[in-house]
């Protein structure tokens, strides 16, 4: 039987993988700009998780750890832009399979600082996901892979780097208040970053438009993949207050298991807003590269 902790960075992970997907539909049809994506995310996640304050007391903690939690929420900001970045300038598939050297990061970043130990099995696991992260840059051409270290590829490996900061800072914080406190917290971290994204003039006239134009079906999507980007980020960390960080981190790697599974789904549905490369030898890839992000997540595991 799966202990506790595993079964929630499962749904971790088809939550991030759901999200993912959601964003790429709303760059296909209702937001151009992944800056106005990132503001409105950052404006509407905290009011999602405001309900919070009817199941426990929020409270203000050590003034260091406190920062932190802020200064975490503001990194994990950071990555949710560069990802979204990525996501509109690529291929979902690509964006999150690469997202996978998070727990690459995550483990160096955790045994530096939170003395979690390495093991002969967690480096077997790490060469195994990076081979993947290798794999999923080939392009097919001619029955041939070629190397293909494109912007958006480059800008998701940046995202997973902050996002691993942000698990082994809330690894850390865990240790001076409850996962709801720390939770709460970041989720305020991230609405003090997003005005920032209004400094750029395209998201000030996109979201003016955003705002005339009547509520359709966009906003409900939108407002849908909040909610689930949300509860996986709940979730993710009440599985790290149970587990070593680069474990969950390489748990919640399937969610590009989870992203191909609903890509296909969508495209069998006739949906065209994933342009995704489906060639046999393109499918063989990335079959391959989920194969060996499995494996090394549950070598590490």
């Amino acid at each position: 039987m799966l202990e506790p902790f595993v079964i929630l960075a499962l749904l971790v992970a088809f939550g991030y993988g759901a999200g993912n997907v959601i964003d790429k539909a709303l760059f296909a049809e209702y937001i151009d700009h992944a800056r106005t994506m990132q503001f409105l995310s950052g404006l509407f996640a905290p009011i999602v998780v405001l309900p919070l304050l009817l199941v426990e007391q929020i409270t203000v903690y050590a003034a260091v750890p406190f920062l932190l939690t802020i200064i975490s929420g503001v990194l994990f900001f950071g990555g949710g832009y560069l990802q979204m970045k990525a996501t509109k300038m690529g291929e979902v598939s690509e964006m999150t399979l690469l997202l996978k050297t998070i727990p690459i990061f995550t483990l160096i970043l955790a045994a530096l600082f939170l003395g979690e130990r390495l093991t002969i099995g967690e480096y077997f696991g790490l060469l195994l996901i990076v081979a993947g992260s290798v794999l999923v840059t080939l392009e097919p051409r001619q029955g041939l892979p070629r190397i293909a270290p494109t912007l958006p590829n480059l800008i998701t490996v940046c995202a997973a780097f902050l996002f691993a900061t942000t698990f082994v800072l809330t690894k850390y914080l865990l240790n001076f208040a409850s996962f709801i406190n720390v939770f709460f917290w970041q989720q305020a971290g991230i609405f003090l970053a997003a005005p920032v994204m209004l400094i750029f003039l395209p998201v000030r006239r996109e979201l003016k438009t955003f705002i005339k134009r009547p509520i359709d079906k966009g906003f409900p999507l939108f407002l849908f993949g909040t909610i689930i980007y949300a509860a996986a980020n709940l979730i993710n960390t009440l599985a790290l207050r149970d587990a070593p960080a680069s474990l969950v981190t390489a748990i919640i790697s399937s969610d590009a298991f989870f992203v191909i599974l609903l890509v296909a789904f969508l495209q069998k549905l006739g949906l065209d807003h994933f342009e995704e490369k489906m060639t046999r030898s393109a499918l063989v890839l990335k079959i391959a590269a989920v194969i060996l992000f499995i494996i090394g997540a549950f070598i590490i595991g």
